[in-house]
């Protein structure tokens, strides 16, 4: 009997000792967050780049900063931006150069970081950002999107002038949250940047696209000699679905070909990527909404059908927490 009861205090006390150690979580643990995002694998295969998000408790936001770690695991991960804003890193293609957004004056803005050494250098200013960087395959040219307008470019080294507050409401969709009222007549475009060390100035950017619709996701073709990108190009999607479709244009600029039309409405493309291990033809590959499956096209110089390249079951994800089994039928 003796036995059996020291075994019960001594069960009694270990479990006492693990509560004290353990409490419940509290609003300050939050500060101790860190995680990584946007990891970036280098051409080589050998590093990752990566975004390593923390939270500042004194300025209540979220600061962020770049670091690279071997794949291999056998060495720790080293810082290589002060941050407190550096996001959106993109490797060259010989593996020797990193561009990254860094925003200054409220903007983000292109910036190369040279891994051999030496400070990170700012490569555009333009009054409306830039978006993360599309590096043409011989590393000379950087693809980009901005809705920054040529008008503006020529503005932004004079004294700014009074604009008026009077807004004239002629769209259903005029706001949204987070982005505050929308400009009909701004519109995301792609533009191009040597990729160079400019020195003490940004270089000079250059349009490529024009027009009234918004361009996304510029991917370079295999030669360099255009880009492709994504567009929705529905005047007003309030009233009529999205008609995403992939489109090219040259490089040095142009008029846009269409390389993919949408065979039915509810077809909406999502991403568009370009593809190193396939051979000729050049195959592009894109998601697919209405099927949530992965696409290729050939390029052949006319407007292509796609064929799905991973025709399976899916589960596509419709609210956190639950899910909806779908076919995999993809026939267009």
């Amino acid at each position: 009997m003796r036995p059996a009861l020291l075994s019960a205090v001594a069960a009694v006390c270990g479990i006492a000792s693990l509560s004290a150690q353990q409490r419940a979580i509290s609003d300050s643990d939050l500060f101790a967050f860190r995680w990584v995002a946007s990891p970036q694998i280098s051409p080589d295969g050998r590093q990752v780049a990566y975004v390593l998000v923390t939270v500042n408790a004194k300025r209540d936001g979220y600061e962020t900063s770049l670091w690279l770690v071997k794949t291999d695991g056998a060495s720790p991960p080293r810082r290589i931006t002060a941050g407190p804003r550096d996001g959106a890193p993109r490797w060259s293609p010989d593996g020797g150069t990193l561009a990254f957004l860094r925003p200054k004056d409220g903007h983000p803005q292109l910036h190369l970081l040279w891994l051999a050494g030496g400070e990170a250098q700012q490569l555009t200013d333009l009054p409306k950002g830039a978006s993360p960087a599309g590096w043409s395959p011989d590393g000379k040219t950087i693809a980009f999107v901005t809705s920054t307008t040529p008008e503006e470019l020529a503005k932004s080294d004079k004294k700014d002038e009074s604009k008026s507050d009077v807004r004239i409401v002629t769209q259903a969709e005029f706001r949204a949250d987070d982005e505050g009222y929308f400009d009909p007549a701004e519109h995301a475009h792609i533009w191009t940047v040597p990729a160079g060390m400019p020195g003490d100035e940004p270089a000079k950017a250059h349009q490529v696209t024009s027009g009234p619709f918004d361009e996304n996701a510029p991917q370079w073709s295999r030669d360099g000699a255009r880009i492709y990108f994504d567009s929705d190009r529905v005047p007003e999607s309030y009233y009529y679905p999205p008609d995403d479709n992939v489109y090219s244009v040259p490089a040095a600029g142009g008029a846009s070909s269409s390389l993919r039309k949408s065979a039915r409405k509810t077809d909406v493309v999502s991403t568009v990527s370009s593809s190193d291990v396939w051979s000729a033809p050049e195959l592009w590959s894109f998601s697919v909404t209405r099927c949530s499956l992965l696409a290729a096209v050939a390029i052949s110089g006319r407007v292509a059908q796609p064929s799905c390249t991973l025709c399976r079951p899916y589960r596509a994800v419709d609210t956190i927490g639950s899910t909806t089994a779908g076919s995999a039928g993809c026939s267009t």
